[in-house]
């Protein structure tokens, strides 16, 4: 009986499982068992599923021969897990406020915690990458990190990114007024605004035009709202312009 030459593999995690006695020295004989016992219940070793470890294998002896065995010392390695992409987006007005975040926790999939962060900015607490808010601007925008995880020498790295995209808050200027008389040109609201107001807004109440063209004639004296809409990330913006109407003669 020929059980084969002790020996030594390492398989990884990616490897079509294999037969444990094509990795031992000699030429053993088929039909012997392997101890402990593989998954497979056969000599079939998988690497996602079997441990590293010794593995004897026996060919069962006859009345007038003993049994016979070999050992092969198995090293199974992880493949490496850093999960899928990811995306984080912050509005430029909550930055400096803005709890810190861990870039761990935008990945997708199921990353290893045995990974590393590198970046644009520095990072903290090793494999969650603790990224502080008040270290990034809207001019930076989008930062991309890397998370990296190399579990052996022998397995190749495998990395995912989180990108960061921060939002600027929108502009409805600033707060105003107008005087119109009753038989005035129709105007534009908007021009009343004061700073720098962002175009796209609507006003309410809505005025006779249907947009941002008040009418003397028709529309009445009031507040009139303008509202920019928000973002993922960022609250609306709104701003007023006071409207007084002056009879016709005032």
């Amino acid at each position: 009986l020929d059980a084969g030459i002790n020996a030594t593999a390492v398989f990884f995690f990616f490897y079509t499982p294999p037969k444990i006695i094509n990795f031992l020295g000699g030429t053993p004989v088929l039909g012997g068992s392997c101890f402990p016992s593989l998954v497979s219940g056969s000599g079939i070793f998988d690497p996602s599923l079997d441990l590293s470890g010794l593995y004897t294998y026996t060919l069962a002896g006859t009345a007038f021969c003993p049994p016979v065995s070999s050992v092969l010392n198995v090293t199974s390695n992880p493949i490496a897990e850093a999960g899928e992409n990811g995306s984080l987006t912050l509005c430029e007005t909550n930055l400096t406020t803005a709890p810190p975040v861990n870039l761990f926790d935008s990945l997708s999939g199921t990353p290893s915690n045995l990974g590393v962060w590198t970046g644009p900015v520095a990072t903290t607490n090793g494999n969650l990458g603790t990224l502080d808010p008040s270290s990034l601007t809207l001019a930076g925008s989008p930062y991309v990190f890397t998370y990296t995880v190399n579990t052996s020498a022998l397995c190749p790295p495998d990395t995912a990114t989180v990108t960061i995209i921060i939002e600027e808050i929108a502009d409805a200027g600033l707060n105003g007024t107008a005087v119109f008389c009753g038989n005035d040109t129709p105007a534009d609201l908007f021009t009343f605004l004061g700073g720098t107001p962002d175009l796209g807004g609507t006003w309410s109440p809505v005025l006779a035009s249907g947009s941002g063209i008040f009418n003397p004639s028709i529309d009445l004296a009031g507040v009139y709202t303008y509202t920019l809409s928000g973002t993922s990330a960022c609250p609306p913006a709104t701003s007023t312009v006071t409207v007084t109407l002056n009879a016709v003669g005032d």
